[in-house]
């Protein structure tokens, strides 16, 4: 025999450090996925089938990898020749208007 859901289950707030797109429908009693407009009852076994859909992976926002691993990694200290090199090497790359050449 089948396990019968409990509805007296409710959204758990702490679903959302997990799941950024996650939020509590209006009514509280169900889970709403702000990607794909989508509510379910918030069963943890459906959040996961929602993520794995491909409305859902298609809204999913593209990050620039190359921008977030700049971002994320730490800078460390620089000596003051390398310092000297990286300021040659950006005004070699600038032309006289002051553009970036591409």
């Amino acid at each position: 025999m089948p396990k019968q859901y409990d509805n007296t289950r409710t959204y758990r707030t702490s679903r959302h450090t997990t799941y950024t797109w996650l939020t509590p429908s209006s009514n509280g009693t169900k889970a709403f996925c702000k990607l794909c407009s989508v509510k379910m009852l918030p069963r943890l076994s459906l959040i996961k089938r929602n993520e794995e859909t491909t409305k859902h992976k298609q809204k999913i926002p593209r990050e620039n990898t190359l921008t977030r691993s700049i971002i994320s990694t730490p800078r460390t200290t620089t000596s003051d020749a390398t310092k000297a090199a990286e300021i040659e090497l950006s005004a070699m790359t600038m032309d006289h208007s002051g553009e970036i050449i591409a």
